[in-house]
């Protein structure tokens, strides 16, 4: 009896799969075969490819496709080619699709509830795109400037204190630099980590999103099954480093009673606005954290791969060390606000270096109402999106497309001369997003990329070690990381 039953249910699931699994050749859609209950995210379960590099394959294999159907896990989903409708999507219809797709445990008590990225309600995202929007206006990133420099200086004397044949690991260095920066302009507080260490900043900060097969299971699973993070509510701040920055950032809010701050950093912005939008100490506390971990991790990344790029091309390095030396001079030697943004080559550098290696290898959003898109051949009527359906964006394949960046695997900064980006369509470039929900922390993270970038080729020839093994994508990561340490060497400049 219990044989013919399981016979039975099983008859039942595998023939709903096979009908489930045949919704987009109903539908005259192209794209990958899916397998038995994973859809067509099996290597990504099994930490065996990236989604970023799956898609990039997808891109390149429906060539003629405006967009192709895949199945993420049972539900079936959309991957976008073509740059207009990518337009439409972010922009143009952005009412059609408000939310991100990452799963939370919806827990308000969770520290990253009030990041904007990971926000699905749209009130609440409006709330909190409200509140740190006034922390990055161009006025506030002069005014944050005087840590920043010190930042850079702690830098500097660090790499001094090593050998010029020393091997350092760039994502380390800048990791370090980052914590440093996010921690001063963020609690006015010296994070200590070019002196100690085991600083706990650092500790802390790796604990998140460093790569591990439980970081990889708990953000596969955000994506893959969204209510298993609601069942068990699974957060991104790990119990521990949760704990510790309540502590941390709760004893930074109460010194302020008593102590008076030299500069304005994030938390006093915050506190000036704490009135207007009722927010409590923690929805400070919240919305500190999710500055913590935005700051210091993509932009260390971008950092990272900046140095090992132009350790690996002397010419474009030189060129950058030409404009940073004209520029500085010009300027009387001072790394100020103007000067920075005078720098056209080096905004260049880091923009070649967000298309090649982009933080985040994909966007991800939800259908949130019925939405048209075009009719494909075979088709009667164009297919209508309905709400609840995850749509790809494949960042990675549209950065390395050589349709709009020709050899897209050579290091090129050029290609971002105002003159170049004219030839190219809209939304060919996405490190941040577009649209509404472009990142709101943009102005921050590229002024300590490049206030560091500028110390270090101001003061050091970078070189690519011998001991630096080749490229690999780490698919554990959540973002776009390496396997391999980019390791560089550093000569003091004459």
């Amino acid at each position: 009896m219990f044989i013919t039953i399981f016979l039975v249910l099983f008859g039942v699931v595998y023939f709903w799969q096979k009908w489930n699994y045949s919704y987009w050749k109903r539908k005259n859609v192209p794209g990958p075969e899916p397998s038995f209950i994973v859809g067509n995210l099996g290597k990504m379960i099994t930490q065996k490819d990236h989604l970023g590099l799956m898609a990039n394959a997808w891109y390149k294999k429906y060539s003629d496709a405006p967009y192709v159907g895949y199945y993420k896990a049972l539900k079936p989903a959309v991957m976008l080619r073509d740059m207009e409708l990518v337009k439409d999507v972010l922009i143009k219809d952005f009412t059609s699709f408000l939310s991100n797709d990452v799963a939370t445990n919806y827990d308000s008590n969770d520290l990253l509830s009030g990041n904007p990225f990971l926000q699905t309600d749209q009130q609440k995202w409006k709330l909190s795109r409200a509140i740190m929007s006034p922390m990055f206006t161009s006025n506030k990133m002069k005014s944050i400037l005087p840590f920043m420099q010190s930042a850079c200086e702690k830098l500097i004397k660090y790499i001094e204190r090593q050998d010029c044949d020393t091997d350092i690991n760039s994502k380390s260095l800048a990791a370090k630099f980052t914590t440093q920066n996010v921690v001063s302009c963020a609690f006015s507080l010296d994070a200590n980590c070019f002196d100690d260490p085991n600083s706990e900043y650092r500790r802390m900060g790796k604990k998140i999103l460093q790569p591990s097969p439980w970081v990889a299971l708990k953000f596969t699973l955000m994506f893959f099954a969204p209510i298993l993070v609601k069942i068990f509510t699974i957060s991104f701040i790990p119990k521990d480093v949760d704990k510790w920055a309540r502590r941390w950032m709760q004893e930074n809010i109460k010194s302020r009673e008593t102590e008076k701050l030299q500069h304005e950093d994030f938390i006093h912005i915050m506190q000036n606005f704490q009135e207007r939008y009722n927010m409590t100490d923690n929805h400070i506390i919240g919305h500190a954290m999710s500055f913590f971990v935005d700051g210091y991790e993509t932009s260390s990344s971008v950092l990272s791969f900046a140095l090992w790029h132009i350790s690996r091309d002397s010419t474009v390095q030189d060129t950058l060390f030409q404009e940073i030396s004209t520029i500085l001079e010009k300027h009387n030697g001072q790394m100020t606000y103007e000067a920075i943004n005078e720098m056209n080559y080096l905004d260049c550098v880091i923009q070649e270096t967000l298309r090649m290696d982009s933080v985040c290898l994909t966007q991800r959003k939800i259908c949130t109402k019925p939405y048209q898109m075009p009719r494909l051949p075979g088709q009667k009527e164009g297919l209508v999106l309905q709400p609840g359906t995850p749509v790809l964006i494949p960042v990675y394949a549209i950065h390395h497309d050589p349709e709009f960046y020709p050899n897209p695997n050579v290091f090129d900064p050029l290609r971002f001369t105002e003159e170049e980006k004219q030839k190219r369509p809209k939304c060919t470039y996405l490190p941040f997003g577009e649209g509404p929900r472009i990142c709101v922390g943009m102005k921050f993270g590229l002024l300590q990329t490049k206030m560091a970038l500028v110390s270090i080729v101001k003061n050091f020839i970078i070189k690519e070690s011998p001991n630096c093994k080749p490229f690999v994508v780490d698919v554990r990561a959540f973002l776009y990381q390496t396997l391999h340490p980019l390791i560089v060497n550093f000569e003091k400049r004459k």
